[in-house]
């Protein structure tokens, strides 16, 4: 009960209390976790793995990208996301850690985008004649988020940030893909969170210890 409280959910399964029902790809709700993967860009190797409970990607990257600092002896400098996990809480963490990150811009959602409309203020504003255009009556402001949630918007914008960008997808879906098909983790026959976590580790460290072996064999 407290559980399903917490989580505003109507039933839990009894056999794993913390995984939750999920909509797979066949818009099916079935008994899930939210696999998080971190993937280096040029060696395409699994850098952290982050089990969560959460249905929605937006809050996942700050753990996921903690857990990929932790294990690399050198911190990134760019971070690639789709628009999916746009929140305040990354662009915070980005922030702090120093990391910037290249996040697709017409993702935004619709609740950070702010209108303000005064039209009192504008008819007694002394700047009125610089402000507005001889049609115009009153300004209107389009505001978006935080400070920092505009200036990717911004950036966004330019060029050299799409074709950073367009690494994404091949650098996160071809690991994730390749799991997929060759280890067969749609299904788990595992309980517990933190066990699955620990199961789909091991999958990455295998998918890792192939890639480098292929690596230093094309070497020779």
């Amino acid at each position: 009960k407290v559980q399903m409280k917490q989580y505003g959910k109507k039933k839990i399964p009894l056999y794993d209390p913390y995984a939750r029902w999920m909509l797979n790809k066949k818009n099916r709700e079935e008994i899930s976790y939210n696999i998080q993967t971190c993937v280096d860009t040029k060696s395409q190797l699994i850098m952290s793995v982050h089990n969560s409970q959460n249905a929605n990607d937006c809050f996942e990257l700050p753990p996921t990208l903690q857990k990929a600092i932790e294990n690399s002896p050198v911190k990134p400098k760019e971070v690639l996301a789709d628009a999916g996990y746009n929140s305040e809480i990354t662009f915070i963490f980005l922030k702090k850690e120093d990391i910037d990150k290249n996040k697709e811009e017409l993702g935004l959602p619709a609740d950070t985008k702010r209108i303000y409309v005064n039209t009192e203020a504008c008819k007694e504003c002394s700047l009125r004649q610089e402000c507005l255009s001889e049609k115009q009556k009153h300004k209107t402001y389009t505001i978006y988020g935080s400070p920092e949630k505009r200036e990717m918007i911004v950036k966004m914008k330019t060029e050299e940030a799409q074709k950073v960008y367009s690494q994404r997808a091949p650098t996160v879906e071809s690991p994730f893909g390749t799991i997929k098909q060759y280890y067969h983790i749609d299904v788990m026959f595992f309980r517990g969170r933190q066990k699955i976590e620990n199961i789909f580790n091991l999958y990455a460290t295998a998918y890792d210890l192939n890639k480098i072996y292929k690596k230093l064999r094309n070497k020779v």
